[in-house]
């Protein structure tokens, strides 16, 4: 039987994906087509380098004046800074899904009668809902490039707009592995939703407090955030990703994963 958990969880959610990576596609389109010339990108860079660099700080943005007039910077303004905010919460419905839903609906119980171990169902379902994720980051970056192709004033290469958008996975990973923590360890989902949902509230917060404070030690304290480690900044200026960074949410990712796993696989189910 194996590989039927993760079969079984594409088939009754992919639908959910297209509906979910529809939305995407659609909000950056939006994004580019908005600007139709170079003027309207030069009036927006100018509203942008007016504000104060703590604001573009909070949001991702760079506070190169040069930058903000590119493409590249106006996209890393209104969209990538914000993606991971926009799949957040999808990213938590995943982690979720793994394991504490079917147990606040009392037939978690039924699943596992299937002669399977506990510890696979974490497994697949999780890289099933990793899947899922890369499938909405395709779409993603579709809408993207469809709206470069449409904007001639948005010429940017699409392996650059590609490797951007896929810089968000290691972070949604982590988020969906931290849900699934939480669903492992408390047996009521409403416990787990307030976890889950503190944690990425309290990471963003904490980063965004530590941009805006960097000289102060909140910017050494918010290094604990998984956050601090999503820059495509460095990306779209035309150099490589932080390898580095993006190793290290992996790891926390996986880390987090094989704790669930492992409480999952010693405790009692609720029914």
């Amino acid at each position: 039987m194996s590989g039927t958990i993760f079969m079984e969880l594409l088939r009754r959610n992919w639908r959910g994906m297209l509906f979910w990576g529809a939305g995407m596609a659609l909000i950056a389109w939006l994004q580019i087509i908005i600007l139709p010339d170079v003027d309207s990108l030069k009036q927006m860079a100018d509203l942008m380098e007016s504000l104060p660099p703590i604001f573009l700080q909070m949001f991702g943005g760079s506070s190169d004046p040069a930058f903000l007039s590119t493409p590249q910077g106006y996209l890393n303004f209104r969209f990538f800074s914000l993606l991971p905010l926009f799949l957040a919460v999808y990213a938590v419905a995943a982690g979720l899904g793994i394991s504490a839903n079917e147990e606040d609906q009392g037939i978690l119980d039924m699943v596992l009668s299937l002669p399977v171990p506990r510890w696979r169902l974490v497994v697949e379902r999780f890289l099933a809902y990793t899947v899922m994720l890369c499938g909405i980051l395709v779409f993603s970056f579709v809408g993207l490039w469809i709206g470069t192709l449409m904007t001639p004033l948005f010429a940017v290469p699409a392996s650059m707009l590609l490797v951007a958008t896929f810089s968000a996975l290691p972070l949604l990973l982590a988020m969906v592995a931290f849900a699934a923590l939480m669903g492992t360890i408390w047996r009521r989902r409403g416990q787990a939703v307030v976890a889950s949902s503190a944690f990425v509230v309290g990471a963003y917060v904490l980063d965004t407090l530590g941009k805006a404070a960097t000289e102060s030690v909140l910017n050494q304290i918010s290094q604990l955030s998984v956050f601090r480690y999503y820059d495509t900044t460095s990306i779209l200026q035309g150099g490589d990703p932080a390898w580095g960074n993006l190793g290290l949410l992996l790891v926390v990712a996986l880390a987090l994963w094989a704790g669930a796993a492992w409480f999952f696989e010693r405790r009692d189910i609720g029914i």
